[in-house]
């Protein structure tokens, strides 16, 4: 609306200055026009005066029209309805951005060699051996016991297996006493018998005793190192794990001293 009234505004100054422009042009001729009238009259005069007795006949013609000039009219422009601008923001350039990826450094690892501990130089010591009364001298080097083992073994239920016993570091032994003792409802004893290594011995066992197994053996000559000094066959009876262990164990050299000696308990396996 604001665009039409303006536009309206100056059309009607236009059309106006244009009258004015146009009055004026009239108004200008007109007085020309006037102007010769007067001078022809001022020339003439005298024979108007001779003649102003004579009517005077009028040459302008009673139907003479004045001609108007004509006056261009502009046709009023349509106002075209101007829309105004929609300013339409552009769209934003998005620029898609990846995250930065963060590697683990690789951690540096240090081969640490373990420090190496020496063994200190045991410091060695002489400590001369002390003398006896006799004039010998005493040694300090330890005695070897004897042992008396019985051999662990496995067989099956109702099945029978034959159990050895070893003398092991006999020295010059002339007398062995042994008591052993087992559980009756396991196993059973059904025979004890000499062994090879005391072979030439008088040899004696009692199994009258149920659960205990006693063996005695004397010789004429001592006998010195390992071997097989008895056997004995048992049977199993029932399933698990039975054992032949020393009660007591006696040794005697052949000078008929005591020697001492120490008895392993033997194990039976029993499986169905």
């Amino acid at each position: 609306m604001g665009n039409t009234s303006v536009l309206t505004a100056r059309f009607y100054t236009r059309l106006l200055i244009a009258t004015i422009v146009i009055l004026g042009a009239m108004s200008v001729s007109c007085g020309g026009l006037t102007g010769q009238a007067g001078g022809k009259d001022r020339g003439d005069d005298s024979s108007i005066k001779k003649e102003s007795k004579q009517p005077v006949k009028s040459t302008v013609s009673p139907q003479s029209k004045v001609i108007k000039p004509l006056v261009r009219t502009k046709a009023p422009r349509e106002a075209k309805a101007v829309k105004p601008r929609v300013r339409t923001k552009p769209t934003p350039r998005i620029k898609v951005v990846e995250p930065p990826v963060r590697t683990k450094p690789t951690p540096r690892i240090e081969v640490v060699e373990p420090p190496v501990r020496t063994k200190p130089t045991p410091r060695i010591e002489v400590v001369e051996p002390p003398v006896t009364a006799a004039g010998k001298t005493a040694s300090n080097t330890p005695t070897r016991i004897p042992v008396v083992r019985i051999v662990s073994q496995r067989l099956k239920l109702n099945h029978a297996v034959e159990v050895p016993i070893i003398l092991t570091g006999a020295k010059k032994i002339a007398g062995i006493d042994l008591e052993l003792r087992y559980n009756p409802k396991q196993i059973n004893v059904e025979e004890v018998s000499q062994g090879e290594k005391i072979k030439g011995f008088l040899f004696k066992e009692n199994t009258d005793v149920s659960g205990v197994i006693k063996i005695v053996a004397v010789g004429s000559s001592a006998v010195s190192g390992d071997g097989v000094i008895a056997n004995i066959v048992v049977k199993a009876l029932g399933k698990g794990m039975a054992t032949i262990e020393f009660v007591d164990v006696d040794l005697a050299d052949d000078s008929v001293k005591s020697v001492k000696a120490r008895g392993e308990t033997g194990k039976i396996w029993i499986s169905q």
